[in-house]
């Protein structure tokens, strides 16, 4: 027992001893010391983008936190990253330098900053520049020759140096992409610039060579220029054709262009190959060798007329695109492509425009392959409006013919119709073709909206329509009060043209001509027709075609229509015709006895004099009218007069009555005696009321007349009121009775009813005693209820102390188990840390030429150690008095 003693006390000196000798060594080494910082240039310098690898020595486990920043006091600190490891030992940490540098000095510098218990140390690598290109692939153009560009990023300059030009390289080819507006970095260390690579936009306007690229930049201000990480680049070849489309006919092949751009530098193209890889499987190849076709420096080609080559049709398809170049290069292209669509030609009649029974030459191209390529025959049905069969025809190699079918002579419209041919492979195409004329026009009288029977047209004045009528009544009230009333009809020149045109396709504008002269365009719509309404134009008198033009259809005669029948190449007829208006108003003249009338005229033929007045076909009036022989006629055919603007006639009439006028002309003749034509006629009206034995029998039987009107309205009026009277007194009385009846029934429903209330009110005073009783008895049981409650929460409160109690003692039981853990616990954490610290003293031992660096906590150290020799003393007083207290009472031998 004295020797266990005796142990206890030597173990209680040494532990003092132990606790010296740790903060000596941690002061000598540190929480964590760097070892290295390492980027990933060739000589260990940093990129951004990139990682950079921290190697610590850990000497005490804890907490560290290891930031990159732009200097040593952390002024931006661009990453963080904390580490917590559990033992001592060499750790190495990681961490990506950013693109994009806030704060970045020149020369560009990372500091490495690791902080922590007892640590506080930094390191610090070059930043280099580095070059970035985005995408990393891509060729110069696209399948349709649009300039591609690509996007290239600087990051880890210094700022505000500026950058000139970039130098492209390859194992082919070099050159510099000078820049017309100069870069400048930004603050972060970062610029960025598109550029791009073909086209006239381009330092490279021909594009360059394929292959892979590495990228500097030009500059000044960079402190590291040299030091630059290039982007890199892949250049891939493109094959540009224009047209990428056709319809498999050779001739197209002299119109087909390719233009290369990315191929290799100073090579010869030595064919070209189309392919149908994704459903015929057919292929054509063009031996170009024979054309010396050689890309330039920059890899670029151009040349046109595959036709000379292999003049060939094509079958339908989507035909991919491979060069072969002198080099053994074969190069595909599988997003570029050259489409075959099939297509029917009416060849003959050109104009597509048939008559029913007529033979036509139709052409079929880029249809699907047959035989010669390995498939079964290919045939091509042919159908009018895919549902006449015309034949049925086989189809040459390349899916191309030329046969003939005949229009059925009856069951067939006039109109648009579609020639259909659709072959074995299910490829199918129509042509529109039209059957009859191409389309036909109707004259419109503007008056009535109806077609007129005869190509005969009234010219427009001034190109419009003038319209003129009577008013309802007009009423002479000259000499008397009594009235007379004449009624006339309207009158005009200027008739409508309505154009119809039929088998145009869908969109075609076509314009349409009256003679020489364009009155006008229209659109087709989506069945191929187009319609078109126009005034006859001024023009003299003639015969004038009317016609249509457009792209798809060429010129056209229109055919007239007359309500019936089309009669095809028809010409409009214009004849003069006058129009006799008021002197002061555009209205149909109404005389009041004799007067002047207004007149106009149109389609006379140009440069003619008049001869003299018709009424009612009568020369009657010649003598008076002489006024007309001064009149002539512009180039155009209007009526016209050297002394004024206003042309008038005088009717001399006073009789009552509508009087018919024509205006006779003097035609040219090859003969000496004079040929003289009349207009067509217009309308002149006279009212007035001197014969006052007319006005009085035609009063009389106007008065006749309103009279047996009013008593036939009245007889009406009183049979329709008496009938209405019955049927008012009937109604009445069938509603009377109702109402007494609807009385009645109510009143026998009220008696129900009180008596229904009377036995619900007795029902109602016998339940509300009830519910009297009931309640009493409720509250009793409440009562009750009550007091049992009480019993069982007190009979609860009892129990739950109880339970308390018996928590109480388990918890004491288990804290002391706790406590007596803890304890041996901590017995057994101070024999590891005695154990740590002997190793740490022999550590010391052999770092002793790092306690230089580790002055600055010398201080914080000294009073550490003060701290733990006070307590050392204190332990070692305890020990020394137990000892002698223990050989004070041990007794003597």
């Amino acid at each position: 027992m004295d020797n266990m003693k005796k142990i206890s006390l030597i173990l209680l000196a040494i532990i003092p001893i132990v606790i010296l000798a740790l903060p000596i060594a941690v002061a000598q080494q540190g929480g964590a010391t760097i070892i290295s910082v390492t980027g990933t240039a060739p000589d260990g310098s940093a990129y951004p983008g990139e990682p950079i690898t921290v190697s610590l020595q850990i000497n005490l486990p804890g907490t560290y936190t290891i930031k990159l920043a732009s200097d040593s006091v952390g002024s931006n600190v661009w990453v963080t990253q904390t580490i917590s490891p559990s033992t001592t030992g060499l750790y190495n940490v990681t961490l990506t330098l950013p693109k994009s540098l806030p704060g970045i000095q020149s020369p560009p510098v990372v500091y490495v900053l690791v902080s922590g218990f007892l640590t506080s140390e930094y390191s610090y690598l070059n930043i280099y520049p580095k070059v970035e290109i985005s995408p990393i692939q891509t060729p110069c153009a696209d399948t349709l020759g649009n300039p591609n560009s690509i996007t290239v990023n600087v990051y880890g300059v210094d700022p505000n140096a500026v950058i000139t030009a970039f130098n492209f390289t390859s194992n082919t080819f070099t050159a510099v992409y000078n820049l017309s507006t100069y870069l400048t970095v930004n603050s972060n260390g970062t610029a960025s610039i598109t550029l791009p690579l073909y086209g006239s936009s381009s330092n490279f306007t021909e594009g360059i060579p394929m292959g892979q690229y590495s990228v500097y930049f030009i500059g000044s201000g960079a402190t590291y220029i040299s030091n630059q990480k290039p982007g890199t680049f892949t250049v891939l070849p493109q094959l540009v054709l224009s047209p990428n489309t056709g319809n498999g006919i050779d001739q197209q092949l002299q119109n087909l262009t390719l233009i290369g751009i990315g191929f290799d530098p100073n090579v010869q193209v030595m064919n070209v190959t189309l392919h149908n890889k994704n459903f015929t499987n057919v292929s054509y190849t063009f031996n170009v060798s024979s054309g010396n076709i050689t890309t330039n420096s920059y890899g670029f080609f151009n040349f046109s007329n595959l036709y000379q080559y292999y003049p060939t049709n094509m079958t339908a398809g989507l035909y991919i695109p491979t060069v072969v170049e002198s080099n053994g290069n074969n190069i595909t292209f599988p997003d570029d492509y050259y489409l075959v669509q099939r297509i029917l030609i009416i060849y003959y009649p050109s104009n597509a425009i048939v008559t029913p029974g007529q033979t036509i030459t139709v052409v079929a191209y880029g249809y699907g392959p047959g035989t010669y390529y390995g498939y079964q025959t290919n045939y091509l049905t042919v159908t009018l409006d895919q549902s006449i069969n015309l034949g049925t025809f086989t189809l040459g190699k390349d899916g191309n013919l030329t046969f003939n079918v005949t229009m059925p002579s009856s069951n067939i419209t006039f109109g648009a119709h579609y020639i259909w041919g659709k072959d074995s492979w299910g490829f199918e195409y129509r042509a529109a073709i039209v059957v009859g004329a191409g389309g036909y026009y109707e004259i419109i009288n503007p008056i009535t909206m109806q077609p007129k029977s005869s190509p005969i047209a009234y010219a427009g004045y001034n190109n419009q329509t003038v319209i003129v009528c009577p008013c309802e009544q007009y009423v002479g009230e000259k000499y008397c009060s009594q009235c007379a009333a004449v009624s006339g009809t309207c009158d005009y020149v200027g008739d409508k043209v309505l154009v119809t045109v039929t088998g145009l396709v869908p969109g075609d504008t076509i314009n349409i001509y009256f003679g020489d002269i364009q009155v006008g365009t229209a659109t087709a719509d989506n069945s191929g027709s187009a319609t078109f309404s126009f005034t006859v134009p001024t023009v003299p008198e003639g015969t004038y075609l009317l016609q249509a033009a457009g792209s798809s259809i060429g010129t056209i005669t229109l055919g007239f229509y007359n309500g019936t029948n089309i009669l095809p190449n028809t010409p409009a007829q214009v004849v003069p015709k006058i129009l006799l208006l008021d002197l002061n108003k555009d209205i149909a003249p109404i005389l009041v006895g004799s007067g002047i009338v207004r007149v106009i005229g149109t389609g006379f033929p140009a440069g003619v004099a008049m001869a003299g007045v018709l009424i009612n076909n009568t020369d009657a009036i010649m003598a008076v009218t002489t006024n007309v022989q001064r009149w002539t006629s512009t180039s155009n055919g209007l009526l016209t007069s050297q002394f004024t603007n206003v042309l008038g006639l005088w009717i001399p009439f006073v009789e009552p009555g509508a009087y018919m006028v024509n205006l006779t002309y003097y035609v040219p003749s090859s003969t000496s005696t004079p040929v003289i034509q009349a207009t067509d006629a217009s309308y002149a009206y006279v009212i007035n009321n001197l014969t006052e034995v007319a006005t009085y029998s035609d009063l009389q039987n106007a008065v006749s007349t309103i009279t047996s009107s009013i008593n036939s309205a009245q007889s009406a009026l009183s049979s329709q009121l008496t009938s209405v009277s019955t049927q008012l007194s009937n109604s009445l009385t069938t509603l009377q009775n109702n109402l007494n009846a609807a009385v009645g029934t109510i009143n026998n429903a009220l008696n129900g009813i009180n008596s229904s209330l009377n036995t619900m009110s007795s029902q109602l005073s016998t339940l509300s005693n009830n519910v009297n009783s009931l309640s009493t008895s409720v509250n009793q049981l409440s009562s009750q209820v009550s007091q049992a409650v009480t019993a069982a929460q007190n009979a609860a409160t009892s129990a739950s102390s109880a339970a308390t109690q018996a928590q109480n003692a388990a918890t004491a039981a288990s804290n002391a188990a706790n406590q007596i853990n803890a304890l041996s616990s901590q017995v057994s954490n101070l024999s590891s840390q005695v154990s740590n610290a002997v190793s740490a003293a022999n550590a010391a031992t052999t770092q002793a030429s790092d306690a230089a660096s580790k002055a600055a906590y010398a201080l914080y150290i000294s009073l550490v150690t003060l701290i733990l020799v006070l307590v050392a003393l204190a332990i070692s007083t305890m020990v020394y008095n137990t000892l002698k207290k223990s050989l004070a009472t041990t007794p003597s031998k």
